[in-house]
């Protein structure tokens, strides 16, 4: 969780697992007044998961949220990432992160999950761990960092 504002940001994973009490999921980001616990937006999990990749691969978001300003960024199990605004809940930038990408290094590393580590906002880029095989999620090993697009600008741009 995160909070600011007066508003705490809770990520729901809400993973459905066969022969489990069902109910309605509600995968997303949840933003709650911390004095009242009223909901005051809901913004549902993209849902980028191939029928062949589940139940490795699902929408929910279990890994901390992180606030920065007018933003929240929050990262799922099928490897999205995502700001959304945080007085409205409206989401305004996704980065599918599975996939390969080229580092730095030179190797070629793998995108996969969002778990257990948030994004980490820090002088003007945004970093976050893609790939997590804990409890068979999707696997992977890379550390991506985006910037932002203009001076000024709180929104990331893409992976360098």
């Amino acid at each position: 969780m995160t909070a600011s504002d007066n508003t705490l940001f809770v990520p729901i994973a809400d993973t459905f697992f066969p022969g489990v009490p069902d109910g309605e999921p509600y995968p997303g980001l949840h933003a709650l007044s911390p004095e009242t616990g009223e909901l005051k937006w809901y913004t549902p999990a993209t849902d980028a998961c191939p029928e062949e990749a589940k139940p490795l691969c699902d929408p929910g978001l279990s890994a901390a949220a992180t606030s920065a300003g007018d933003l929240v960024f929050a990262g799922g199990y099928a490897g999205i990432l995502m700001a959304s605004d945080a007085g409205t809940g409206r989401e305004l930038w996704q980065f599918n992160t599975l996939g390969k990408f080229q580092t730095v290094s030179g190797e070629i590393g793998q995108g996969g999950a969002i778990e257990s580590d948030g994004p980490v906002v820090t002088g003007g880029h945004l970093l976050v761990n893609s790939g997590y095989q804990w409890g068979g999620r999707l696997p992977g090993n890379v550390l991506l960092v985006f910037a932002s697009s203009s001076a000024g600008s709180d929104a990331p741009e893409g992976a360098e």
